[in-house]
């Protein structure tokens, strides 16, 4: 019993010794809850980093169950990396979509010329 607390002592020291962002997140989402390196590095992480790794967690469980699998050996600030470019890439899409949406209506409400052509290709 002894040897269980040292080891476990140990193990703490060690992890506690790694950065947050160094922690690896194992491939399958069934494990996550179990592996404490992990849970060690969610707690350690500030509120917006905490935000960041949820998301991307949230997806790659979504995507997981499709049959997408999370690469062997990425870490938690690879993840928050990820995250973080694909919710900069979704506001620019909503910032084209928002800018789009008001010239819409200019270009629907422009006169357009057909050409009309018979099968022949004559007019």
């Amino acid at each position: 019993m002894l040897r269980i607390w040292f080891l476990a002592a140990s193990l703490l020291s060690l992890s506690a010794c790694l950065h947050p962002h160094e922690a690896v997140i194992p491939i399958d989402p069934g494990e996550w809850d179990g592996d404490f390196g992990l849970q060690l590095a969610i707690h350690r992480l500030n509120d917006h980093e905490h935000a960041l790794l949820v998301a991307w967690l949230g997806y790659a469980e979504l995507t997981w169950y499709r049959g997408d699998r999370i690469l062997p050996g990425t870490t938690v600030g690879e993840a928050m990396h990820a995250q973080r470019h694909f919710q900069r890439e979704e506001h620019a899409r909503r910032l084209l979509e928002k800018k789009l949406g008001r010239l819409l209506p200019i270009i629907t409400t422009r006169p357009v010329l057909y050409r009309l052509s018979k099968p022949g290709g004559s007019l």
